[in-house]
């Protein structure tokens, strides 16, 4: 789905648990969990195994990823987890590809991870708010 549907999206789901807060339902949540998908970068094992210097020969420049970096699935997500109270990367049990089998026209990997993400009611909606800025209807 296209990432400027997700604000709408939080904006009627915070509507929603107000409404059903005010109509005195068995719905008062105070936190939300968020589950989604992340990629780790990670270092390409072909580059490893041809050695520093044929690697550097067939490449332009060579990236190097010493500490974690993560590009997310969702766009919304970095929203999301920069007003989460805590957030979470978790590794799949089951890894069906090879991190440099999904390494299409990049010098590194990826390894997908799951991402679960802790807000309460105010980060949710401060959330909401800030995605329906950066990521505007059509």
């Amino acid at each position: 789905m296209p990432v400027e549907t997700a604000p709408p999206m939080y904006k009627m789901l915070i509507e929603e648990m107000e409404k059903a807060e005010n109509g005195h339902e068995n719905y008062d949540f105070d936190y939300y969990i968020i589950i989604s998908r992340v990629y780790k970068l990670v270092n390409s094992e072909i580059d490893k195994e041809l050695g520093e210097d044929e690697g550097r020969s067939k490449r332009s420049k060579k990236i190097n990823i010493d500490a974690p970096q993560y590009d997310y699935f969702h766009y919304e997500d970095e929203v999301l987890e920069s007003n989460a109270m805590h957030y979470g990367y978790f590794d799949f049990t089951n890894k069906n590809l090879e991190t440099d089998a999904r390494r299409v026209f990049n010098d590194y990997g990826i390894d997908p991870q799951l991402s679960v993400l802790l807000l309460d009611k105010k980060s949710l909606a401060n959330a909401s708010a800030e995605m329906a800025e950066k990521f505007p209807p059509y």
